[in-house]
């Protein structure tokens, strides 16, 4: 008989840290850093352009932890928004509506909210990114 072992991380101590990224309402045009075809307004961020471009400051999330992401997409008229962690992407949305995933952050520290091309018009908000503790 061949066993198949699963390794646990022993620390894993249950429930969620604090919410990591400064303004995830984009209440302000402040925090984020803004690709092509990206602005604030009306407490969204707004993505015009086929690549655009959402990302936090360096350091904002760890390598090696695993995130649940929340997030709402709104206002879609062309193309999908996926969000990544590090290195590691979520799944494309194309549908308005609230969204949760968990993601293992690797590569950098860096949080995105990302257009995927050929075009994007649509709007992001309420970006929740927790620590899975």
């Amino acid at each position: 008989m061949i066993g198949i072992g699963i390794r646990v991380n022993q620390k894993k101590r249950g429930g969620l840290g604090p919410n990591v990224i400064v303004n995830s309402t984009f209440d302000t045009d402040t925090w984020w850093n803004k690709g092509d075809g990206c602005t604030i307004a009306g407490g969204k961020g707004v993505m015009t352009a086929a690549t655009g471009v959402f990302s936090s400051p360096a350091s904002t999330v760890e390598i090696g932890k695993t995130y649940k992401i929340t997030f709402t997409v709104s206002d879609i008229t062309l193309g999908s928004c996926k969000i990544r962690c590090g290195f590691t992407w979520g799944t494309a949305r194309a549908v308005n509506g609230t969204y949760t995933e968990i993601l293992l952050c690797a590569g950098n520290t860096v949080f995105y909210a990302s257009g995927i091309a050929p075009a994007n018009t649509l709007k992001v908000d309420d970006l929740i990114v927790q620590e899975v503790l």
